[in-house]
């Protein structure tokens, strides 16, 4: 008997500790998935959770049958949930705490007996239910208490003109501006919104998305046979999958992936696109989508809500997630995913915010299609806290800005959002250099030039005195040497020369150099090479045609020039001034540098001199290398100073940063198209068409290369499956 209570007592101590277990577990993981932002540079960064999934409410819950297929969702302000249960044909309106609700499923017109079809539409505005009652082909007006007041059906045959051809009225969504207008978004309608006025008279198509076929697309197109182009689909724009109307009255639609801001009046897309990315949902290379993985396809959203302070949220039904923007654009948070477990979609088709004022966060509500239930997301205090920073700043209360802030990075330290918030505040009290200082925290580059700006004026009206001591300093010190002459000194004392013609000077001082052996002669030699590339720069034709026949140039110089270009990418990446620098310092790989000036570097030549060989050209493989280094020699010499000067220029003047980059390349191009039709002796024609067949050759010796490594991977598989095979058998 001992024994046998021991057991039991042993028995309920395990289950203790397994319940124990599992309540640790809970507390643990909170929710199923992880939470993350973008930074400047696309690449994701963990964050804290910014909603927990904190309830499920489901048909049964409510005392009905469950849901069936729901297709949408509207929650009003005073807090009434109403669910679309296609399904069912009916709609489903309740409140929390006690799920008192009303189930509409007909209605009475003159007596009659209505009921709804599938419908996959609401919108409340002014104690007025609309519903898009989808294969009844209308849409329905009732009270909150389920009374008709009017239905809406399809445009008459008066609008044949403007409505497409074999047109069927079947409307899935449906939102109304503050002017009481009916906009309505339609099953195969390409045309964009249609418009509804107060009375329920069709006005037209507003704010119609543009068709943006592919290349290959227009290709085809312009260049098929007619059976070809018979069997192609037509360019036809993609349908708005949701719509909702801001508080200022402006529509919010989206488009797969793409989301808009039209105008009250469905003109223009007003949509801010100033953060770091445009509004996208998940930010992956587009050139690795495929069909079978939906986690490599872009965002597809399918419902969209405007919230407090011109924030908006966006779902994703691919990835089960909410996006949720500020009125810039910038992406706030992330959370949710797909899957069975709790806070996880398996097919989300709308959502909704509840109990959303002031500087709260409202729950979030989320509607699975597939699970016929409703999901509630709790904010968390990291998301109240952005939340509230938003509304203060909104209101003008920096202190109060500055503190949420504060608490946000206290959080996330790898906020950006947050330290360009501070920053702001610090520009707004002319504290610039503190404001700079998180701007470049935040990787805002267009305020930190608005920072910089004042900063600098207030340098310069600190210190105009001594920049004008410098400045005539440096004029002085340039009088001096050009008094003195310093390149005539040069040649006296380094080159032991006293002849004043260039030409003749640079000639005879290689030709002495090459019948005197020496360390000292070789070295003065290459510099005196080097330093001859300044006059091929400024004089080509006689400058690359002196470097072939007086065989100035070496391929050492060269080398050196090539080298000092590497260098010069290098330290742009490094040290061009912060708001024109948009490489990532951490990922700064000095050999990929070198590779990306290298192989085109040697491409170029090798094509080249392929190319020539076969059409007479009078250059040779080394002469090639030679002149192509000398051409680019105004790349390292624009690419220093540049670097340096950027970090004194404005945002504004990145025209004249942006000219001088230009500049530097077509003047290497100009000066390489110019150096082979020197060292070939071609006339221009030929020079042209020889020039271009090097480009192609270039191209297609690329994809030789890249077809090579392809192969040779896919043989390495093959020979490794057979012996792994062997090994297995054996």
């Amino acid at each position: 008997m001992k024994y046998k209570m021991n057991s039991f007592i042993l028995i309920i101590f395990i289950f203790f500790i397994i319940f124990a277990y599992q309540l640790a577990v809970s507390a643990a993981l909170p929710a199923p998935y992880h939470n993350y932002t973008f930074d400047f540079w696309g690449n994701p960064v963990p964050a804290p959770q910014a909603y927990l999934p904190v309830k499920i409410i489901e048909g049964l819950d409510l005392g009905l049958q469950n849901f069936n297929n729901p297709e949408d969702l509207f929650i009003t302000d005073n807090g009434q949930i109403y669910v679309v249960d296609t399904g069912n044909n009916r709609i489903v309106k309740f409140s929390l705490p006690g799920f008192e609700h009303l189930v509409f499923d007909h209605f009475y017109i003159m007596d009659i007996r209505e009921q709804f079809n599938r419908p996959q539409g609401i919108y409340i505005r002014n104690n007025k239910i609309y519903i898009a009652d989808t294969e009844n082909r209308r849409i329905v007006i009732l009270d909150v208490n389920g009374d008709f007041l009017r239905q809406i059906k399809a445009p008459g045959p008066e609008y044949s003109d403007i409505l497409p051809e074999n047109f069927i009225f079947n409307p899935l969504k449906i939102a109304v501006n503050p002017k009481g207008e009916i906009l309505v978004l339609g099953r195969n309608i390409y045309d964009g919104i249609m418009l509804f006025d107060q009375m329920g008279d069709f006005r037209g198509f507003i704010g119609a998305p543009r068709v943006t076929p592919g290349v290959e697309d227009i290709f085809w197109k312009r260049f098929g046979t007619r059976e070809q182009r018979a069997r192609m689909a037509l360019f036809l724009p993609t349908e708005y999958r949701a719509v909702d109307i801001t508080p200022e009255g402006f529509i919010l639609v989206t488009e797969n992936d793409d989301i808009k801001m039209l105008t009250p009046d469905g003109g223009s897309d007003k949509l801010r696109t100033t953060g770091f990315h445009p509004p996208q949902g998940d930010i992956i290379d587009r050139a690795g989508y495929t069909l079978d993985d939906p986690q490599t396809r872009p965002s597809f959203f399918v419902d969209i809500i405007s919230r407090t302070n011109g924030i908006y949220s966006v779902l994703d039904r691919r990835r089960g997630r909410i996006f949720t923007y500020d009125r810039s654009g910038n992406l706030l948070y992330i959370f949710g995913g797909p899957g069975h477990l709790r806070g996880l979609f398996r097919n989300p088709v709308a959502l909704d915010v509840l109990e959303e004022k002031g500087p709260n966060a409202g729950q979030l509500v989320i509607l699975d299609k597939e699970n016929g239930r409703l999901t509630f997301f709790a904010p968390t205090t990291y998301t109240g806290y952005i939340h509230a920073a938003l509304w203060y700043y909104e209101q003008g209360r920096s202190d109060k800005t500055e503190t949420m802030w504060e608490e946000v990075l206290k959080l996330n330290t790898n906020y950006d959002l947050a330290y360009s918030g501070i920053g702001r505040i610090y520009l707004s009290q002319n504290e610039f250099e503190k404001a700079m200082f998180h701007f470049r925290l935040g990787n805002n580059r267009k305020d930190y030039s608005r920072a910089f700006r004042f900063y600098r004026e207030l340098i310069i009206k600190d210190n105009f005195g001594k920049f004008i001591m410098y400045l005539g300093g440096l004029i002085l010190l340039f009088l001096i040497l050009f008094k003195i002459n310093t390149a005539e000194i040069i040649r006296k004392r380094i080159f032991k020369t006293q002849i004043d013609d260039p030409e003749i000077f640079f000639s005879t001082t290689m030709d002495r150099y090459r019948q005197q052996s020496g360390s000292l002669n070789k070295i003065k030699q290459t510099a005196l090479s080097t330093i001859y590339a300044l006059k091929v720069i400024f004089h080509p034709f006689s400058g690359f045609w002196d470097l072939k026949h007086d065989r100035i140039g070496t391929l050492f110089s060269a080398v050196i020039i090539i080298v000092g270009l590497c260098l010069s990418y290098v330290f742009m990446r490094q040290y061009t001034g912060f708001i024109f620098n948009p490489w990532e310092a951490q990922k700064l790989n000095i050999y990929k540098e070198f590779a990306v000036v290298l192989i085109p570097f040697l491409l170029w030549c090798t094509s080249n001199w392929a190319l020539t060989t076969l059409m007479d050209g009078k250059g040779s493989f080394r002469e090639i290398v030679i002149t192509t280094s000398y051409a680019l020699v105004p790349l390292p010499l624009i690419n220093f100073p540049l670097a340096i000067i950027s970090n004194f220029m404005l945002l504004e003047e990145g025209s004249f940063y942006y000219f001088f980059i230009g500049l530097a390349l077509v003047w290497s191009l100009l000066l390489l198209f110019s150096g082979m039709m020197t060292i070939h002796e071609f006339d221009l024609n030929k020079n042209l068409l020889t020039s271009s067949l090097t480009v192609i050759g270039m191209g297609a010796t690329m994809v030789i290369i890249l077809l090579f490594f392809v192969v040779i991977g896919q043989v390495s598989a093959f020979i490794s499956s057979i012996y792994y095979e062997i090994t297995f058998r054996l």
